[in-house]
């Protein structure tokens, strides 16, 4: 399910490699920027190819194993730019509740230093943020 493989661990990490690649990068390169186990890459890249999300194209001319390139399709592009959305909007909300949170205890501090008491012999001075009592 295409679902499922957007879920797996490595799969943001193998669309930012190729949507940032300047050319085709060959399997080994990939493998040595995410460094990801190449059995696991190896499936990752296969289902990805699957779902039509990259293409692979293999070199046979100067190499006794052929080398395999990989980019990625328009629907490659379209899901990690999407994909990468969700994560920016992801952030942003988590950034503005951490805000928010901090806020609230900031007000919840400057609430609790404008409630104060002072005892001075026998007067005890209550001030808070709108008027002043003295009890005497």
């Amino acid at each position: 399910m295409f679902k499922k493989l957007l879920n797996k661990k490595h799969t943001f990490s193998i669309l930012k490699i190729l949507y940032e690649a300047e050319e085709e990068p060959y399997f080994s390169e990939i493998q040595k920027i995410s460094k990801i186990d190449k059995s696991t890459l190896s499936l990752l890249l296969s289902e990805m190819e699957k779902y039509e999300l990259v293409s692979k194209r293999e070199d046979t001319s100067d190499y006794i194993l052929p080398k395999r390139y990989y980019k990625l399709t328009p629907k490659g592009i379209e899901t990690y730019e999407r994909y990468k959305h969700l994560l920016d909007v992801e952030k942003d909300f988590n950034n503005k509740k951490h805000k928010n949170n901090n806020a609230k205890n900031n007000n919840n501090e400057m609430v609790n230093s404008n409630y104060s008491s002072n005892i001075q012999g026998d007067n005890t001075i209550i001030t808070n943020s709108h008027d002043i009592v003295i009890k005497k």
